[in-house]
């Protein structure tokens, strides 16, 4: 690329020059700052030279901390005005004022009783910036007489934060530019004249505070951006659909004031991130050298679908040559290092979400070798598979679960932390020097080497923990474990972390971070009416009126769209090619295209753009019809197999095959979706579980102390003490799955007492029934429907009648509703007693039917041949019992329901096909493998495309 050929080598090469002749650069932005002395270097390089001196270029804080520092170093002086700082003032870190503004506010009157007077010292803090920035002559106590209310409030803890500031002699990073000033301008004029000139890129807005300080400085320019677009050779675009022939694009041919600027429309999101990835792809073979940028607002929303589409594209054999960089960093305690250093930290001394724990052990950052890795990953999975999930784990009772069978290395690295993590009080920076210490003792950050980005993040974890170390400047003094974890965890929310610059061809920034970036071509994606000009808040402590007068960000619409529109002015002129575009349609319903953007086309092109949002796409729907029959059987000879194919699930399968065959296929040959999440207290499967325990024991004749006949009931002296003493051992024996720090024993009290009274309930309609006797329960068998073969349990089989040769009557407990209305159809929504009663019942079946045992509604569901005379004389002849009775026919369709799905099964048919959507699919859990979502969104722009199509007919 040719210095000034195009706009972004004009660009360059001015700033080249700049810095070739002695000047300095201050950029707005860190990232910014990178781009520009990787620029210069390259310069250097394609130049011929092999070494050069490095270019003076500053980030705007940094340039500050770097003179602030160079002042205190050549001892300065004391100087008059809004600071009045001795010479002597120590600059503070961010977490160091955090911590004044919070001693100022907690000693104030309105900060007596306050539970956490964080926030508002993160809030006094943004109001104190503002003000240094924007008015600094309200920094004056008099200038700020007549404030009320919070405006009030603010400008006393400014008052204190100011003397306390003075009389420690700190120094607030908020009033640095205002101090240098003073300094700057106090200097000497020979001492002035020897300052290299300053060119300032990247500052969409220059503060008061920054202009003060550039004029004291000495000999300073902005970059000027308006002329570049213009001096670029302004020729119209034909239009991005067909220049690079991506189907589905809707837009106008050009937009005004850009070398060659498109803007377009796309159905969803997802087509416009896969529209721009494409485009990256192609610009990047045309130009192999070339540098691009995509803006795009609310990215930290959209940098998970983004971080998905645009390395799909670059690929991993590095064809394309694209090398994608974020320039918005993400908050420290979102990195996987970070969050798992104080997730352990914290387990220490407090209970984690069941969630928590699962991702801390799988995140593989405990592990000292492959054996403990692969052991720590499944655990979880384990625990839920015996029962034994909870919504929070302490560390003493997880290393306990965890050593069920054998001692483990590393539950006892943990426990030695604990210990140490339980010692008296400590000062804050003790605290820090055992968070670290303690770290590396057990383990952290595992056995794996860190790759770029995770060594990176564990430089900026330990640079934080002794910045936590010298947080407290006032009043240090001993505090608990918890009180160092709290701080800790609110810097690590506050700290933003972003990866140093690689060098990519491609950077995705805000449109406020992208101030001083050039590139060959840019891409802004989202640039729709609710996103761009985004709305922000004044701020809430500083009186209106002060902020519209010095034009504090977001203090008017007007303010917020005015600098809406010179930004959008600087993208358009950022690169030779310059594309804007939105989705018709998102989370939150139908969109319009940025007025911003709008304004700039021709009213020609605009009524063009605004015609053709209503187009349709052309969107091409592939079926996915390849079958992938079960190991062993081949599609159509599903019996061919003796032994058949052994599928987990039991009954379930079938249910699953019947109500979406992707369902059964994802939860038995993929294991999806089998494990069942913690819930508070005594979950619903747990109930589920004591009342069958209970029945079993009630029903289990001798081998229990139990019952088997309906004269045995009926003959019962005293029934509620029976159950009761059921009851008690059904909860002794499963106490140790059930007492923990989320289940008290006061809950279980609670929760016998409700199961004894159900099952009493329970027993006395059974006492009503026709004579039977209980053949079996809890019995564990095996079925086979042609090749597939299931494992199943029969809650209870019952002889109903006065001999043997009576019929059988199949029972299922049911703690909730159930209905035998889910049997019928050509697709049931539940096979269980369906299957029981016609594969496991070899002759004689009576009926088969729920036992619904809720409080207040306990009674039979279901089908039998005869139910007022072998089940319940006492039934209503309007009862469903009575009035659909079971037939031999409903048994043959049944038969040839579970064969037919049993063979779909085995062929592999495994179709996204819920029976009833989005009924279906509600308590799946499957979403993020069978994509529902996405597929009810095309049908349901197909649908709206149809309607219109229909109106316009």
């Amino acid at each position: 690329m040719a210095e000034g050929t195009t706009v972004r080598g004009r660009r360059e090469g001015e700033r080249n020059r700049w810095l070739a002749e002695g000047g300095l650069i201050v950029t707005s932005t860190e990232r910014a700052a990178r781009v520009v002395v990787g620029s210069f270097n390259r310069a250097q390089q394609r130049g011929g030279r092999g070494a050069w001196a490095s270019a003076r270029v500053f980030w705007w804080e940094g340039w500050v901390r770097s003179l602030w520092s160079e002042r205190c170093l050549d001892g300065g002086r004391d100087f008059a005005g809004t600071g009045a700082w001795p010479v002597e003032s120590v600059g503070m870190s961010a977490l160091q004022e955090q911590a004044v503004w919070a001693a100022v506010i907690r000693r104030s009157a309105l900060g007596r009783g306050l539970v956490s007077e964080e926030r508002l010292a993160s809030a006094a803090a943004r109001s104190f910036k503002l003000l240094a920035g924007y008015a600094s002559e309200f920094l004056l106590t008099s200038a700020r007489r007549g404030w009320s209310g919070e405006a009030g409030v603010l400008s006393e803890w400014v008052e204190g934060f100011t003397k306390l500031c003075r009389r420690e002699k700190l120094m607030s990073a908020s009033v640095l530019p205002l101090a240098l000033a003073d300094w700057l301008a106090a200097e000497e004029g020979a001492a002035r004249g020897e300052r290299a000139p300053a060119l300032v890129v990247g500052f969409d807005r220059l503060t008061g505070a920054q202009r003060r300080m550039l004029d004291a400085w000495g000999s300073w320019q902005q970059e000027e951006i308006a002329d570049y677009a213009e001096s670029a050779g302004m020729a119209e675009s034909t239009g991005m659909a067909e220049s690079t022939g991506m189907a589905g694009m809707t837009g106008s041919p050009g937009i005004a004031g850009a070398a060659s600027g498109e803007f377009l429309s796309f159905a969803t999101e997802a087509d416009e991130i896969a529209a721009c990835a494409e485009w990256l792809k192609r610009e990047c073979e045309r130009n192999p050298e070339g540098r691009w940028v995509v803006v795009a607002p609310g990215l930290s929303r959209r940098r998970g679908e983004l971080e998905r589409a645009l390395p799909a594209e670059a690929g991993t054999d590095g064809r394309t040559g694209l090398r994608v960089e974020f320039s918005l960093g993400v908050r420290l305690g979102q990195t996987r290092v970070a969050r798992s250093g104080y997730l352990l930290l914290r387990w220490l001394g407090e209970a984690l979400s069941e969630t928590e724990v699962e991702w801390l052990l799988g995140s593989g950052q405990l592990a000292l070798d492959g054996s403990e890795e692969r052991a720590m990953g499944g655990l979880m999975s384990a625990l839920r598979r015996r029962g034994q999930e909870r919504t929070e784990w302490s560390l003493e009772s997880f290393c306990n679960a965890a050593e069920r069978s054998r001692d483990l290395p590393w539950t006892r690295r943990l426990r030695a932390g604990r210990l140490r993590a339980m010692a008296s009080r400590r000062s804050i920076e003790a605290w820090s020097g055992v968070a670290a210490e303690v770290l590396a003792e057990m383990g952290w950050p595992g056995r794996e080497p860190l790759d770029s980005a995770g060594f990176q993040a564990r430089e900026r974890w330990d640079a934080l923990l002794e910045e936590c170390g010298r947080s407290v400047l006032l009043e240090e003094s001993a505090m608990e474990w918890r009180d160092f974890l709290a701080i800790l965890g609110a810097a690590l929310s506050t700290t933003v972390f972003a990866q140093e610059s690689t060098d990519a061809n491609v950077l995705i920034t805000e449109p406020l971070e992208s101030a001083g970036l050039v590139a060959d071509g840019v891409w802004f994606l989202g640039a729709e009416e609710k996103r761009w000009p985004g709305e922000g808040r004044p701020d809430a402590l500083l009186p209106l009126s002060v902020q519209r007068e010095a034009e504090m960000p977001h203090a008017s619409l007007e303010e917020d769209w005015r600098l809406g529109d010179e930004v959008t002015g600087r993208i358009l002129a950022a690169g030779e090619r310059v594309v804007f575009s939105f989705a018709r349609a998102s989370d939150e319903g139908e969109t319009r295209p940025s007025r911003l953007v709008l304004r700039r086309l021709t009213p020609e092109r605009r009524e063009a753009m605004e015609a053709g949002l209503g187009t349709p796409e052309a969107v091409e729907i592939v079926e996915d019809d390849c079958l992938a029959p079960c190991p062993g059987v081949q599609a159509g000879e599903a019996g061919s197999d003796e032994r058949g194919f052994p599928a987990s699930g039991g009954a379930g399968v079938l249910s699953d095959q019947s109500q979406c065959p992707f369902r059964a296929f994802a939860r038995v040959r993929l294991g999806a979706g089998r494990e069942q999440a913690a819930e508070p207290g005594i979950s619903a499967r747990q109930r589920g579980i004591l009342v069958h325990d209970v029945m079993q024991r009630i029903w289990g004749g001798a081998a229990t102390g139990g019952l088997r006949t309906l004269e045995e009931l009926v003959g019962l002296a005293d029934r509620a003490a029976f159950v009761r003493g059921k009851v008690r051992e059904t909860m002794e024996r499963r106490r140790a799955e059930l007492t923990h720090e989320t289940i008290p024993e006061r809950l279980l009290e609670m929760e016998a007492k409700r199961l004894g009274d159900l099952v009493t309930e329970w027993l006395a309609y059974e006492a009503e029934r026709r004579p039977f006797r209980v053949e079996d329960t809890e019995k564990n068998f095996e079925i086979q429907v042609g090749g597939l073969r299931l494992r199943v349990r029969q809650d209870r089989v019952d002889v109903v009648g006065e001999d043997e040769s009576d019929g059988r009557l199949v029972i299922d407990y049911k703690t909730g509703k159930a209905s035998p209305a889910k049997w019928a159809g050509e697709r049931p929504e539940d096979l269980q007693l369906p299957l029981y009663g016609v594969y496991g019942v070899e002759a004689g079946l009576e009926g088969m039917v729920y036992a619904r045992m809720i409080t207040g509604e306990v009674g039979f569901q279901g089908r039998a041949r005869e139910a007022q005379l072998r089940v319940k004389g006492d039934l209503s002849r309007s009862s469903a019992l009575v009035t659909t009775p079971l037939t031999d026919e409903d048994l043959a369709q049944w038969r040839g329901t579970i064969k037919r799905l049993a063979e779909d099964f085995l062929a592999g048919h495994a179709e996204v096909d819920p029976k009833q959507a989005p009924a279906t699919c509600t308590y799946c859990g499957l979403e993020s493998l069978c994509r529902i979502a996405e597929r009810a969104l095309s049908a349901q722009f197909a649908e709206s495309d149809n309607e219109g199509a229909d109106r316009d007919d």
